[in-house]
């Protein structure tokens, strides 16, 4: 999600405002992961970054290839996927946020313990691991459920806009990203 910028809540702190050099440098970006991927899938970001229905990433997705959606998408607004035996769910949004130093971890234990319960009741296979992200604060759920939650490490620097709603106590993590590695239903992640 938020493959590309926008020209989002009127900030000037963005490299460029014209969308194809965007969407040029974003495919720019992702080219050493398409250089070596035998399938790529894209998650649709925020609307203030990535237009509307996010159309800039449904178009970076069917640039780079992108593996489609059963409606025909290249975005995905959610994935929900085996790899290496492994299954994960997939999304920007987080369904839970904790906003304050000390109740850091807290929403990825409590989208962990909702997302065993939905998929309890819809009798779906309960995923091993769920990704979100937006948040630009790295969390980790640990074992104590069933499906582990992770939340994605920031991909930017800090812009005023951090300051605000975005991240605790107005401070923002490291920039960092996460990679998984699955083989026959178990995986490593750094």
């Amino acid at each position: 999600g938020d493959a590309v910028d926008g020209a989002h809540h009127n900030t000037p702190q963005i490299i460029t405002r014209n969308e194809n050099d965007q969407l040029r440098i974003a495919v720019e970006v992702v080219q050493p992961v398409l250089d070596v991927a035998d399938k790529v899938w894209v998650i649709r970001g925020t609307e203030a970054h990535v237009g509307k229905s996010a159309s800039r990433e449904e178009m970076l997705a069917e640039d780079i290839g992108a593996v489609q959606s059963a409606d025909g998408k290249y975005a995905h607004d959610h994935l929900y996927a085996e790899f290496g035996g492994v299954v994960f769910d997939i999304q920007h949004h987080p369904e839970s946020v904790a906003s304050r130093p000390w109740t850091a971890g807290a929403e990825v234990n409590r989208i962990s313990a909702m997302l065993v319960y939905e998929y309890a009741g819809s009798r779906d296979r309960v995923p091993d691991v769920a990704i979100r992200s937006h948040r630009h604060q790295f969390r980790d759920s640990g074992t104590t459920h069933p499906v582990r939650t992770f939340m994605t490490p920031a991909w930017q620097m800090a812009t005023a806009f951090v300051k605000g709603p975005v991240a605790a106590a107005g401070k923002i993590n490291p920039v960092g990203g996460m990679y998984f590695i699955c083989r026959d239903g178990n995986y490593t992640w750094d």
